[in-house]
Parts: C-alpha cells; sequence; structure tokens
C-alpha cells in the first residue's frame, strides 16, 4: 500500500508546482483525490458529493483543499459544467490508476465476496445496450451482491475510450470495437439485423425482397454504434435509393413510429425481440446478406485482476455470453 501512495505521489509532484515531494507527501489526503475523481467523471460537484455520500459543502471544500496543495484550480465553473484545467486532465488516468491499485489491494487483503461487497460499477452503452443488457444484468446482481449499485451512462462514441481510460466508466459493452492496447475486449455474442414492420403491414405477410425493401419509408436509427451503417455498405450504391421518411436517435419512439404504418425500420434481433411482440411488430429477414455483428465488452487494462471487476464480467459473460442460456 505503501508503495502505491509513493508511486502516486511521484506522478503528481511531476506535473505540479509543488517544489518539494516531502512537503507534498506530508500534505496529500488519498480521500481528496477520490473526491477529484468524482468531479472528473461527474463534472459537477453536486452529482460527485452525491456519489459519494458528501454534502455539496464538504465536497467543495475537499476540491478546495486540493487545489491549494496542488497549486491550481483544477476545474472551473462554465456552462457545461466543471471544466478541467490542463493539470487536472493530466492527472487523470495515473490518479485513476493508482486508486484503482488501492482498491485491488483491500479487496485482496479482505477477500471479495459479492454478497458483503458495497460498490457502484459505471457502465457506458447506448439506450438499445439498456434495453439488452439491464432487465437481466440488474435482476442478477440484485440477487447475488445487494451492495452493489450499477450506474449507466451514455456518452459520444469517440469519447468511450477517454471515459474507461480516466476511470469514468469501469466497463463499455455493446457494439463499439476499440483498437486502443490499453483496453481489453471480450467477445459476447453475435447479432444479425432484421427488419422491423407494423404486423398489419403488407409487407409483413411475405417475405421480403430487395424491391420492397428499397421501396418502402424507412425510418433510420442514428445512435451510436447502431448497425445502419452496415446496411449502407451492404447496399452499396442502391443506399441511396431508400425512402428515408424519419431519423432518430433513440429506439424508444421507434415502436410508436411503425405502428399502423409502412415504414419499415432496420434493427438487431436482440432488439426485434424486445420490441415485437409488445407492439403488434414482425421481424423479417433481410433481403441481403450481411456478416454477423459483434456485441462485445471493454475495459482498461488496470482492471484485469480486479476481484469485483473479474466478478462483474464473468457475470455478465454468464448471462450474454454465446453459452448463456436464454
Amino acid at each position: 500500500m505503501l508503495l502505491i501512495r509513493t508511486e502516486l505521489l511521484k506522478q503528481i509532484f511531476v506535473m505540479s508546482t509543488i517544489d518539494d515531494v516531502d512537503v507534498l507527501a506530508g500534505r496529500l489526503d488519498l480521500n481528496l483525490l477520490r473526491v477529484f475523481m468524482a468531479v472528473m467523471q461527474e463534472r459537477s460537484i453536486t452529482l460527485a458529493g452525491s456519489r459519494l455520500g458528501l454534502t455539496q459543502s464538504a465536497t467543495s471544500a475537499a476540491v478546495n483543499r486540493l487545489r491549494q496543495q496542488l497549486n491550481d484550480q483544477l476545474f472551473v465553473r462554465t456552462r457545461q459544467g466543471m471544466e478541467p484545467t490542463s493539470l487536472a486532465t493530466a492527472l487523470a488516468t495515473p490518479v485513476g490508476n493508482a486508486l484503482g491499485l488501492i482498491r485491488d489491494a483491500l479487496e485482496e487483503s479482505r477477500g471479495f465476496d459479492a454478497r458483503t461487497t458495497v460498490r457502484e460499477f459505471r457502465l457506458l452503452m447506448t439506450d438499445v445496450g439498456e434495453l439488452m443488457f439491464l432487465p437481466r444484468l440488474t435482476a442478477w446482481v440484485h440477487e447475488h451482491a445487494p451492495g452493489v449499485r450499477l450506474s449507466c451512462r451514455q456518452v459520444p462514441r469517440d469519447q468511450y475510450g477517454a471515459e474507461l481510460e480516466t476511470g469514468g466508466a469501469d466497463l463499455a459493452l455493446g457494439m463499439l470495437p476499440l483498437g486502443e492496447r490499453d483496453f481489453v475486449q471480450q467477445r459476447l455474442k453475435d447479432e444479425t439485423l432484421v427488419c422491423l414492420a407494423c404486423a398489419g403491414n403488407p409487407a409483413a405477410r411475405k417475405r421480403l425482397t430487395m424491391e420492397a425493401f428499397l421501396s418502402l419509408p424507412h425510418v433510420v436509427i442514428r445512435a451510436p454504434a447502431m448497425g445502419d451503417r452496415f446496411v449502407v455498405k451492404a447496399l452499396g450504391e442502391r443506399a441511396s435509393r431508400r425512402k428515408i421518411v424519419a431519423e432518430v436517435q433513440h429506439y424508444l419512439s421507434v415502436p410508436m413510429i411503425l405502428r399502423d404504418s409502412p415504414f419499415l425500420a432496420v434493427v438487431s434481433t436482440s432488439v426485434a425481440a424486445e420490441l415485437a411482440g409488445p407492439n403488434r411488430l414482425a421481424a423479417l429477414p433481410l433481403p441481403f446478406k450481411l456478416e454477423p455483428l459483434a456485441i462485445r465488452q471493454f475495459w482498461h487494462k488496470r482492471w484485469n485482476n480486479d476481484p469485483g471487476h473479474r466478478w462483474l464480467r464473468n457475470g455478465i459473460v454468464s448471462l450474454f455470453g454465446r453459452t448463456a442460456r436464454r
């Protein structure tokens, strides 16, 4: 534990304006760094305090103490929230890594017990990811680890890597390949795409042909990692012939738009299974071939040996992996 703390101090000392590392070592309170990471991830004093179980005034006081110790503003209030300074941005990764190592050491010394652990796991996924994963995952976590809380967030696709690297998220789930070497990915299952239509739509009563697919009006979901880009690629020049009547960012409105209409929407088989029955929709095979789309979970390599993190990853595999019972 002392070695971890010393390494953390060295990294902070290099990037700070403190003149004496011994002075910094004497001042630094690791609890302040927990507050630092919470504000870094939430971009809000209030939300960070709520996450840590602190009042807003206590959280603000902790940030001010760290500002004094590091001789930097760390966070500047803007309309978009608390924006980090260059020093805060530079510190985020080493601080997140060090706090993770400390948590690993504590869990290993005590022995991880899902039944008694108290912990929050931060997950990145799209709204369709929440539809696919959360119902079963939440029930499983509640049954096996009642002290664990799942916190789900949606961020732009190009921010997934930064969130995982800085500790803003523990896991990302979905069709979101991250190629950076510091990330680990695990393939859970393969999905195919199908066409959703109102059950009363004449197109739903027979095999969907390419001519019908191109001539009928489409509702396109532009959510991150949605499979429409694969449809466009498969269609090639024919993609421009599609009649798009609406583009939406989320799946919630799709069943209502399709209901009692001639419209089509391309979704994954898992989404179709969730949406079709309750909304009187039919799932139709596409009139062209697509390669299977891989659904994966991603995490930063620093979590590889974290007992709690490994427990959650294994649980996700048991629930959603290729050999999982449906």
